[in-house]
């Protein structure tokens, strides 16, 4: 399958910000930077932080060179409720403490749900 097709299959790509695009709380590698303005020529992009958007925009737009129709397609959505939430049900199936696999994939469903509800709306 060619990038092309790939293109008209995928309408959105949903990235997170700390340890995905960047290390935590850094800037992102100017490498990372190309290709993520890459696929925003292609793809709306939706990038997941918890921080707040001074943050965000040190670690992910100070330095980032793409066309404002390429920027049109950068959406950011924030997870400030949901990550510790998410943490918390890990750490308690990794200790076999009330949680158990199936709890934590139907959680995570509804957290996905709730994200990329809020990124379309």
């Amino acid at each position: 399958m060619n990038s092309t097709t790939l293109t008209r299959h995928i309408k959105a790509v949903v990235f997170d910000l700390d340890d995905t695009l960047a290390e935590s709380k850094s800037t992102m590698d100017p490498a990372m930077s190309q290709a993520l303005a890459r696929l925003l020529e292609r793809v709306e992009v939706c990038i997941i932080s918890g921080g707040r958007f001074e943050q965000f925009e040190a670690q992910a737009l100070r330095h980032f060179d793409a066309s404002p129709e390429a920027l049109s397609r950068l959406h950011r959505a924030r997870l400030t409720v949901a990550y510790p939430l998410i943490l918390r049900l890990y750490d308690q199936l990794r200790h076999g403490e009330l949680v158990s696999e199936s709890t934590l994939l139907a959680a995570l469903a509804i957290v996905e749900n709730y994200v990329l509800r809020g990124y379309i709306a």
